[in-house]
């Protein structure tokens, strides 16, 4: 596991904190899972209908959390829905949180809001699944320093983002799919699953 910064310390003139994650804006408090150092927008990747896509998020400390965000980049008249998992041994267990649905038919930012809770220190894993098969957008390697959490293949062109697993679009499933495919994507890349903590 990475390095943990100080509130406030770490490159980027304070844009990494206890999270360890790269945060989008000081003022929203979205940070992005599955990296800590991703930059920029550009890159999308389309994912498969009724497959239940989960990227890590790692928490320093407790933090409060109340919502979800990931952006759609190619809609299809379908939804999504999103949650969050605990974890154990580096893979997605069990439910934290059903957030509920959001539809992904038109462009743009999606936020998913949820009661407050607080989430103790550990790794988190952001989940999302879709009936249809929409594009989503990534955060892209602008600065040369990505990193993926689960590592990167011998061969170094994909990172290991997070795992996928078989689930018809329902409710999310308590645990997460057992045999779920460890996902990659292109070169330092990663999806952008954003989650929102309360300071």
């Amino acid at each position: 596991m990475v390095s943990i910064y100080t509130p406030g310390g770490g490159g980027g003139g304070g844009d990494n904190s206890w999270a360890r994650h790269r945060r989008v804006s000081a003022t929203a408090n979205l940070y992005t899972a599955g990296s800590d150092s991703g930059q920029g927008t550009g890159g999308t990747t389309a994912i498969t209908a009724n497959r239940l896509y989960a990227v890590p998020l790692y928490l320093a400390k407790s933090f409060d959390a109340d919502a979800f965000q990931f952006y759609v980049a190619t809609a299809v008249a379908f939804s999504a829905r999103v949650g969050l998992y605990r974890d154990t041994a580096l893979y997605p267990a069990a439910l934290e949180i059903d957030i509920g649905t959001v539809s992904v038919g038109t462009t743009g930012y999606k936020l998913v809001t949820f009661t407050q809770r607080t989430l103790t220190a550990g790794v988190y894993w952001l989940a999302l699944v879709s009936d249809g098969g929409p594009t989503l957008g990534e955060i892209q390697n602008l600065d040369g320093t990505l990193n993926a959490f689960l590592g990167s293949p011998a061969s170094s062109a994909t990172n290991n983002w997070g795992w996928d697993g078989a689930h018809t679009y329902a409710a999310l499933p308590d645990p997460f799919p057992a045999a779920a495919t460890l996902t990659n994507t292109g070169n330092r890349r990663a999806p952008w699953f954003m989650l929102r903590l309360v300071a």
